[in-house]
């Protein structure tokens, strides 16, 4: 789970991997990590920092989007109307989205392609690729002489960036802008985090290199 990373939930593993970390970068530093030191808190601090700026990028591309003169004039019924449409079949998660308006069931229907291809999750996405490309597995795999095996497709960080967008679209179904009541957190996403991974995990390489 994405949101786990260097989580308190856990300390003792989160001290190991530090360790880890610390002694490969600086192998005659004698640098003991515990739970509180500085360089724990500062690398966990910088994730949390990430997950923040996950969430604001979010804000900023949709809130952008109903900006433009073409929804800014709409009465908010209809600004509502499209909020909701876009997250149930929208552009909000899709690079073909399904038709607005038309009943799923009647034969002017299709079904919506390409998840994950929309415009916000492609922009979002770009601002993390450098440094969550080559994130590892979860649950983790090894290689045969014990090391980690990479999994270079960010799988976590792409469900996180989809909450976030999704989680943004929301604030529009009045029909206006309404700040999130929590910030962009595990309390608060966790269960829309999970549900986005079962399909994260399911890209396959051909779907990742497009994307």
């Amino acid at each position: 789970m994405p949101w786990q990373v260097l989580s308190p939930d856990d300390k003792i593993a989160v001290v190991k991997l530090i360790q880890k970390i610390v002694d490969m970068c600086w192998p005659e530093s004698g640098y003991v990590v515990t739970w509180g030191c500085p360089i724990l808190m500062a690398a966990k601090d910088r994730i949390y920092d990430r997950h923040s700026q996950i969430g604001k990028i979010a804000i900023t591309l949709v809130q952008d989007f109903f900006a433009a003169e073409e929804y800014r004039v709409k009465p908010a019924a209809e600004i509502a109307a499209y909020a909701k449409y876009a997250v149930a079949g929208g552009l909000a998660l899709y690079g073909i989205p399904a038709p607005q308006g038309v009943n799923p069931e009647s034969e002017g229907y299709t079904l919506p392609e390409d998840l994950y291809y929309s415009t916000f999750i492609i922009q979002s996405l770009a601002s993390f690729l450098k440094i969550t490309w080559g994130s590892l597995a979860d649950p983790v795999e090894h290689n045969p002489d014990g090391t980690l095996k990479p999994r270079h497709n960010p799988v976590g960080a792409l469900a996180m960036i989809a909450a976030a967008v999704e989680r943004v679209f929301e604030t529009f179904f009045t029909g206006k802008y309404v700040p999130p009541a929590h910030k962009f957190s595990q309390l608060w996403t966790s269960g829309m985090v999970t549900d986005h991974l079962v399909n994260t995990w399911r890209l396959t390489p051909r779907r990742w290199k497009e994307i």
